[in-house]
């Protein structure tokens, strides 16, 4: 099975884009060239698909392009296509895996620091529902 990954804006692909245009023969062949194809791509008018399409491309799952907020959490939303294939996600829990050294270069951090030690991780993966800074900072005076 070939595996690969190809950035759709960087220019080699804008073609790709538009209804009925002329597809690149390399990235056609490219594309093509795959068992099965992934895309959560935005493409509401199924251009992007129907290019792929005309490739030869016939294992072809669309996810979703946008997180819905009221559709359960993002890793469910983004695992839910798979289920095409049988897989069923039922563990989201996000696991991190620190080597040796990781774990070496926390214990000998961890002791120089003074205690409690506390994180904060602002961000939310979408601007719109970020805290704004002034708040941050208001929080911590």
């Amino acid at each position: 099975m070939r595996k690969g990954c190809i950035r759709l804006n960087t220019g080699r692909s804008p073609d790709f884009s538009r209804a009925n245009s002329e597809l690149p023969t390399e990235l056609a062949d490219y594309f093509a060239s795959f068992d099965l194809i992934v895309s959560y791509l935005y493409d509401p008018d199924l251009i992007f698909e129907s290019n792929l399409r005309r490739c030869g491309v016939q294992n072809l799952i669309c996810g979703p392009a946008r997180i819905a907020e009221s559709a359960g959490h993002a890793a469910q939303q983004l695992a839910r296509p798979m289920e095409q294939l049988g897989i069923n996600v039922a563990d989201f829990a996000e696991r991190i895996f620190p080597s040796i050294e990781d774990r070496e270069f926390a214990r000998e951090f961890l002791a120089s620091v003074s205690q409690p030690i506390i994180a904060i991780h602002p961000g939310s993966g979408s601007h719109e529902k970020n805290w704004p800074l002034e708040n941050w900072i208001d929080l911590f005076r």
